[in-house]
């Protein structure tokens, strides 16, 4: 213990006499250091700081500011798109949205008013009973058109079913339901096409003569347009018929042929 303490270095505590013992830490630090800064507020503690925030709410704001403004990449946002879907159902909801509404849905107390019409007035349908004709939509138009596309993809497994079968019972379309079989109770078919996206035309299908007239007030036959309907039209035909009927039935492509546009019909009228 002797050696332990012998070791020991004379240490002397002194205290300068420049600390004033009544001063506190921060006014010490003050006089001797100048003007301390600090990346941080805290309130009351460094009277240099010149940003002082006395509502927390100020300080919230200040934090929120800092983060980093949107680019227009870091904004942009895909719109949501979706796959065009045809559908001819009786959704009252929908068809007041359509923007094609008074020319594309029938009520069926102004179809009735139709059917009365064209039984008694003197027009181009009293060439054949009402009873035997059928008028169709551009909806139907617009799914024959689609139901081509998968037509020719492979002929061999095509099938008319779904939409395509309920056209041709006259289930469809909803604002002209008729329960006509085509070829069997209806004989001619009325149908609206929309062409070259800015052009309507018409057509009369005749199941008897396997024909198909277009109307166009330009005189064309718009055979490409009409292509799907001569092509599909007689698998249709043929799909609704009766099992015995269909032994005997072959499909064959129907003729589109040229109807009187207006200059014509007024020169053989």
């Amino acid at each position: 213990m002797s050696d332990f303490h012998g070791n020991l270095h004379n240490v002397s505590v002194s205290q300068s006499s420049n600390i004033d013992l009544e001063m506190g830490t921060q006014d010490y630090l003050w006089k001797t250091m100048g003007n301390l800064t600090q990346d941080s507020y805290v309130k009351g503690f460094d009277p240099s700081q010149k940003a002082k925030v006395d509502d927390p709410m100020e300080w919230l704001t200040l934090v929120t500011s800092l983060k980093p403004k949107e680019t227009l990449l870091t904004s942009f946002k895909p719109k949501e798109t979706s796959l065009p879907f045809l559908r001819d159902r009786d959704l009252p909801d929908d068809r007041v949205k359509d923007k094609d509404y008074s020319l594309v849905f029938v009520p069926k107390e102004s179809w009735a008013k139709l059917v009365e019409w064209s039984l008694t007035s003197m027009t181009t349908l009293g060439r054949w009973k009402a009873n035997k004709v059928a008028f169709m939509s551009c909806v139907f138009s617009n799914h024959m058109k689609c139901s081509y596309a998968t037509f020719q993809k492979d002929k061999t497994k095509f099938k008319v079913e779904g939409l395509l079968h309920d056209y041709g019972t006259g289930q469809l379309p909803p604002h002209g339901r008729t329960g006509l079989v085509w070829d069997v109770d209806a004989s001619r078919m009325y149908v609206p096409v929309f062409v070259h996206g800015n052009h309507w035309i018409s057509m009369c299908v005749n199941f008897v003569t396997r024909t198909i007239e277009v109307f166009d007030c330009a005189g064309l036959k718009h055979q490409k347009d009409v292509e799907p309907f001569a092509n599909l039209i007689p698998w249709i035909v043929k799909a609704v018929q009766s099992a015995e009927n269909k032994k005997h039935l072959n499909v064959i492509k129907y003729k589109v042929v040229l109807g009187f546009h207006t200059g014509e019909r007024r020169q053989h009228s």
